[in-house]
């Protein structure tokens, strides 16, 4: 009788004891959260009370802390190592503290009576649209500004006849009109892209109608000469740049290597050739060139012309390099002359009138 009392009595102690194993077994082997681990190993304040490890050593509960060590794998495969950490059945009342610790950087959060972990978060990549464009790419560059002389035309078909004489009286009537096409080829400067061509009916044009805004803005005049240095004071603009009339003629207009841009560009004197009543254009420029030489050559006032003696403009012999690049004055004269000049012809220069090409 006595065995089986002692027997009955010890049914209590034997069930807690499975108890206890239970509770120990679902610490090692339950894993529904996780904790990341990067250098140190993250410590969780538990109650004195909770004691248990397993075989393995992968957890284990000292009597102020449980020390989880981390999982080692290849840094290759993770970027971070994660351990698992089971939740803790209560067995007493007070088995957990009530109090929790704000999260920092290897730490476990501890709420009420479970102790459980709170993942975090991977930041996810953003991710850059299909159709985004470089700011880094350059500006397209602009289209190539075509010149139009069209109003220059217009003003010279007005004012000036097929002679060469100039109505500058008239012309004042429309002074604002010549401004206003000044300012133009100003605000539209030739760029690298341009072609020689191109450049040189800019230039041109540019000069002539500089050098009709000069008389009319001193008229009345009887020469240019009676303007206080017409060649040397800057007042042309070309961009941000202002020039001299001696600039466009010297300085860009010669220095493009055809002579016949001395027959094109006109000084308003008598003497020089006449003043075109057609503006210059890039596509017609050779031929405008061609016929502006063969005029002033076969010009007898300019020109005296035989074949063994030549009276010529002095403008041969001021620009006497410019025409002599490819032979003597006779072979360049000789291109445009209607009247054949023999090689050893007598050479000489006229006197220049300065008068005004015009009234």
């Amino acid at each position: 009788m006595k065995k089986y009392l002692l027997f009955i009595l010890t049914i209590p102690f034997l069930f807690q004891s499975c108890k206890a194993k239970t509770n120990k077994l679902e610490i090692t082997k339950e894993k529904t959260s996780q904790v990341t681990v990067v250098d140190k190993q993250p410590e969780i304040e538990i109650p004195d009370t909770l004691l248990a490890k397993d075989s393995k050593g992968d957890v284990v509960v000292t009597k102020s802390k449980i020390a989880i060590e981390p999982v080692k794998e290849t840094a290759s495969k993770i970027e971070k190592e994660t351990v698992s950490v089971p939740k803790v059945e209560k067995t007493t009342p007070n088995t957990v503290s009530e109090n929790t610790n704000k999260p920092t950087d290897n730490t476990v959060e501890v709420e009420s009576s479970d102790l459980e972990t709170k993942e975090t978060p991977k930041e996810t990549p953003k991710e850059t649209p299909s159709n985004t464009v470089s700011n880094t790419n350059p500006e397209t560059p602009k289209p190539l500004q075509k010149i139009d002389h069209s109003s220059f035309n217009t003003l010279l078909q007005t004012y000036v006849s097929s002679s060469g004489v100039v109505d500058y009286k008239g012309m004042l009537k429309d002074k604002s009109k010549l401004q206003s096409y000044l300012d133009y080829l100003a605000n539209n400067p030739p760029t690298a892209g341009w072609s020689k061509n191109e450049k040189l009916a800019y230039y041109i044009n540019l000069y002539n109608a500089a050098t009709l805004a000069l008389i009319l803005n001193n008229y009345p005049v009887k020469s240019i000469k009676d303007i206080n240095k017409p060649w040397d004071t800057p007042f042309v603009k070309v961009g941000s740049k202002t020039y001299t009339l001696g600039d466009i003629e010297h300085n860009i207009l010669r220095k493009m290597g055809d002579p016949r841009i001395h027959f094109a560009i006109v000084c308003a004197s008598a003497s020089c050739p006449k003043l075109q009543n057609k503006a210059f254009t890039a596509s017609s420029l050779n031929s405008q060139l061609d016929k502006a030489a063969r005029e002033f050559v076969n010009d007898s006032y300019r020109n005296e012309i035989t074949p063994d003696e030549i009276k010529i403009s002095k403008i041969f012999k001021w620009f006497t390099k410019d025409f002599t690049t490819k032979g003597t004055i006779i072979d360049f004269l000789n291109t445009y002359s209607k009247t054949p000049i023999n090689p050893d012809a007598k050479v000489s220069y006229k006197n220049y009138n300065w008068d005004l090409n015009g009234n």
